[in-house]
């Protein structure tokens, strides 16, 4: 495997992600999310990030791995530094830092400058133009440019509402009843959700495919010339949509490196989505290219059909869904897999929990979801039909809130001549604001600082234990750091980001 290249298995979990956005749309009616799948640090991966479908996911304590994966999400490019290819051609020169200018036909490029000086408000540290590089390159040491920042501060998605300013202005709706040619991103709508990947020989495998009802999740696609199309009875096409295909990059370097990225040199198999419209069951799907049909799947005559679906906590306290399939029905789930979706609100709203299941029954980890009632909306599909089902209430336990340090990690360059920013987060497991007071910050066991946000005297040099414990009724959460503190002149021993 190319360094650089995703391997084999980001092709497993990379459209469970996708088809798990896809899922989870519903819940989040009118507004824009960025998702992120997060793998634990000690499953082995050839790249600690990949993206592809239009979903992205990385491992756990990789924070700059998280912010390049996401930057591809918001459609930015490689910088040019490092084997990138032909990399983000609207990427400025910054003189004098980037030049000379790289030639033509360059393949490991050093053009991708911050442009201006940085400031890390943590711990006062300057990102100096001369030698950091953005971190959308393949360069280090990282930080961002002046042209990712305007990028990302500009760019639709991450400032999905505009308010006019003015005494008394009130905000001024635009409304246009001409035909639209682009489909509306934002409704959410009856789709057929087709993922998928074409290899290198044009062989075309789809992986997922789902009704259900969704946005039409385009994002950055780029059309491929193959057409995915539903058909009725007598052979019409009644619905298609062309399938979108999108970059499969991984990143190389991971946490502690300052640099090791590089592009696949292997030609990669193309992964695809599409989303037909669902005006009916229909009787064919298929993917054309050319008029030439390159992959098929035939309609049942009857859907599948849920029979008894249950959800209970086993012996060891994990979360266990089963269902079973009508008798009549089981040879017409050939095809079929299980989506799941919780709600805690009686069903007003439901949030995605797993995807593309088979079987009888699977098994969850109840820590990725709150506590109290909790009800299971099992949907079974088979790419013409889908049928639901809801289980009874589960009582989950109480659980502790999700204490996180933020700042200072272990590979932080923390002065001994400044204060130290103590800086933390905090989720409930029951949805509840938790007030900053109820959060005490401990420095070697001694108390230091109460709220998430907090800048202390420091302890001297040397290594020290930061603690944070977070308050909730009778139960504590907490999170615990050993940092170095160095002189201004000195190296941690832990190097890193």
């Amino acid at each position: 495997m190319d360094p650089g290249c995703c391997s084999a298995n980001w092709g497993l979990l990379l459209p469970q992600v996708a088809a798990l956005v896809a899922l989870d749309q519903a819940a989040n009616p009118g507004t824009a999310w960025v998702y992120y799948g997060l793998i634990n640090g000690g499953i082995p991966v050839n790249v600690p990030g990949c993206n592809g479908w239009g979903a992205t996911g990385g491992l756990a304590g990789s924070p700059v791995t998280y912010a390049h994966e996401i930057g591809h999400q918001f459609g930015l490019p490689h910088a040019r530094c490092g084997n990138a290819g032909a990399g983000n051609a609207a990427y400025p020169v910054y003189e004098p830092y980037d030049l000379p200018v790289d030639p033509p036909g360059t393949s490991n490029w050093t053009m991708a400058s911050i442009g201006e000086y940085g400031l890390d408000i943590n711990n006062g540290d300057i990102a100096n133009p001369i030698d950091f590089e953005d971190f959308m390159s393949y360069c280090g040491p990282r930080w961002m440019s002046a042209f990712t920042y305007a990028y990302l501060t500009n760019i639709a998605g991450l400032t999905p509402v505009v308010i006019p300013t003015g005494s008394g202005a009130a905000a001024r709706v635009i409304t246009d009843e001409e035909r639209n040619f682009e489909r509306d991103e934002t409704a959410i709508v009856p789709l057929i959700h087709i993922l998928g990947s074409i290899d290198v020989d044009g062989k075309v495998e789809v992986v997922s495919v789902a009704r259900l009802k969704t946005r039409y999740l385009r994002g950055f696609g780029r059309e491929t010339g193959h057409m995915a199309q539903l058909l009725d009875a007598d052979g019409r096409i009644i619905a298609q949509d062309h399938l979108y295909s999108y970059p499969s990059e991984g990143c190389e370097s991971r946490p502690g490196e300052e640099s090791g990225c590089s592009e696949c040199k292997e030609k990669q198999p193309i992964l695809f989505k599409a989303m037909v419209n669902d005006v009916a069951p229909g009787s064919v799907l298929r993917i054309v290219k050319r008029g030439k049909v390159v992959w098929e799947r035939k309609g049942t005559e009857k859907p599948p059909g849920f029979g008894e679906v249950t959800a209970e906590l086993n012996k060891e306290g994990a979360l266990k869904l089963t269902w079973r399939f009508e008798r009549d029905s089981k040879e017409n789930a050939e095809h079929a897999e299980v989506w799941v979706r919780w709600t805690n609100d009686d069903g007003r709203t439901w949030h995605a929990l797993t995807v593309g299941q088979r079987g009888t029954s699977v098994t969850i980890d109840p820590a990725q979801l709150p506590s109290g009632y909790i009800r299971f909306q099992l949907l079974a599909t088979d790419g013409f039909h889908t049928v639901t089902a809801v289980t009874e209430p589960v009582n989950l336990p109480a659980k502790p809130p999700a204490v996180t340090i933020q700042y200072p990690h272990a590979s932080s360059r923390v002065y001994e001549e400044r204060q130290i920013h103590l800086f933390g987060t905090v989720s409930s497991y029951t949805g509840n604001a938790i007030d900053p007071e109820k959060a005490s910050w401990y420095i070697d066991g001694e108390l230091v600082s109460n709220g998430f946000d907090a800048w202390v005297e420091n302890p001297g040099r040397g290594r020290h234990v930061v603690r944070l414990d977070v308050q909730e009724g009778d139960m504590k959460g907490s999170a615990s750091q050993e940092i170095e503190i160095i002189a201004t002149n000195e190296e941690p021993s832990t190097q890193g980001h």
